[in-house]
């Protein structure tokens, strides 16, 4: 993970060094929202038979129905191509009493006893787009997307404990459109579909609306309202897989970009 943070750093310096150059357009953004979350984290020990509980522990009975979160980006454009850095972290705690026997990661936890659980995921995007506009008001960017998952799993319940962390990566496929009107909003639309060549897989819709505010002839402030659907599903091919699936739908927030342009 740091690795790939000082990688964004290092990016994101060069990228206003371009700016004088060759670059059209550099941009960062952040935003705050809100999602309902539905999934589940199946964790075997090693892979084996009866080491784990199918499709459990889930969210629901783990107590988790909702997070807020943050997400943070950066794009370079340089006409008619454009890179952008994701980052998304999530973090999810939830506590029961076990209504059931849950296995988890070779540990078996009877009915009635407490249960706590930590997981965190880092998600990592980085997309390459290219930039067609068959009208002034109107662009479309087909994208190939390369994401890494930073995933870690840990448990508690008395004196019964473990974890569980490895990194994935997967690929996809997506569609950025843009549509300007009344000279100072934009609504933009993202999909985003995984391509089933790795373990990792990636999905998302995405639509908000923003003004668009010229501060300077070199620099544009963008808030905006957003609605978005997203799947994070990783599933390896052990004989009893690690299997983990995260819904977060409907996200509603808010974010704000700047971009500097020639």
């Amino acid at each position: 993970m740091k690795t790939f943070l000082k990688f964004i750093a290092c990016g994101t310096a060069m990228c206003f060094s371009a700016m004088g150059n060759t670059a059209s357009e550099f941009g960062i953004y952040a935003e705050l929202n809100k999602a309902d979350i539905r999934g589940f984290q199946q964790t075997p020990k090693g892979g084996h038979l009866e080491t784990t509980s199918l499709k459990r522990p889930s969210f629901e009975e783990l107590n988790i129905d909702s997070k807020v979160y943050t997400s943070i980006g950066a794009w370079l454009r340089f006409d008619p191509f454009q890179i952008n850095f994701n980052y998304l972290p999530l973090r999810y705690d939830g506590q029961t009493i076990l209504s059931s026997e849950l296995i988890t990661h070779g540990i078996t936890i009877p009915q009635g006893s407490y249960f706590s659980s930590d997981i965190e995921d880092q998600l990592y995007s980085v997309d390459f787009a290219r930039i067609f506009k068959p009208f002034n008001t109107f662009t479309i960017a087909p994208m190939a997307t390369m994401h890494a998952l930073d995933h870690h799993y840990e448990f508690n319940s008395g004196p019964l404990s473990s974890k569980r962390s490895f990194f994935a990566t997967g690929f996809g496929l997506g569609l950025d459109m843009t549509y300007a009107f009344l000279y100072q909003y934009e609504l933009n639309a993202k999909i985003h579909v995984p391509i089933p060549v790795t373990n990792l897989d990636v999905s998302k819709a995405k639509l908000s609306l923003a003004y668009v505010w010229v501060l300077t002839p070199h620099l544009t402030m963008k808030p905006y309202a957003l609605v978005e659907w997203n799947k994070i599903k990783f599933k390896d091919h052990q004989q009893v897989p690690n299997y983990l699936e995260y819904r977060l739908s409907p996200i509603w927030g808010m974010g704000i970009s700047m971009m500097m342009h020639n």
